[in-house]
């Protein structure tokens, strides 16, 4: 496949190419016209990064914790299903609700999960971050338990809130 072929392929103008790879339009253009030619390194190097960007972005690891990509599933919809809001509400809280969703309350009544830092993400961040923000918040509840000794229902209703 010639530089032009994989151009034309993704719809891309010399402009665009141009803007993109940050090579001359001129170059693209006496390329393609016989004018001059890449060499076949250079040539080969162009057509992998434009095929590398157009791979559909996807996660480099899977979620294997069923919890954790619950939880992440969750999140998405918070996302998707608060994109055209213009901000949150800072005094209300944007948690799981128990039933593999999220709801909004004033004062999390459900005790749920904290979804709001997912808040303008895609999914590709969100399944990256899924797993760390779960961890960080049993920590933090974790150290709570300790520093407030809860007794052992406490604890044991707090952990069993993670299992999403």
């Amino acid at each position: 496949m010639t530089i032009k072929e994989i151009r034309n392929k993704i719809g891309w103008s010399q402009a665009v190419m141009s803007e993109i790879l940050n090579i001359p339009k001129r170059t693209i253009e006496n390329w393609e016209s016989g004018v001059s030619t890449p060499p076949p390194y250079v040539e080969t190097l162009i057509i992998n990064e434009i095929d590398r960007r157009m791979q559909p972005k996807t996660p480099a690891f899977s979620i294997r914790n069923e919890s954790v990509k619950r939880y992440a599933d969750i999140c998405k919809k918070f996302a998707h299903d608060t994109a055209e809001w213009s901000r949150l509400v800072f005094e209300n809280f944007y948690t799981t609700d128990g039933s593999f969703d999220w709801s909004e309350s004033s004062d999390n009544a459900h005790n749920g999960i904290d979804v709001s830092w997912a808040y303008g993400l895609d999914d590709y961040e969100i399944e990256y971050a899924a797993a760390e923000r779960l961890f960080e918040f049993l920590q933090e509840e974790i150290q709570l338990a300790v520093d407030d000794e809860w007794d052992i229902e406490d604890l044991s209703a707090t952990i069993d809130k993670y299992n999403i």
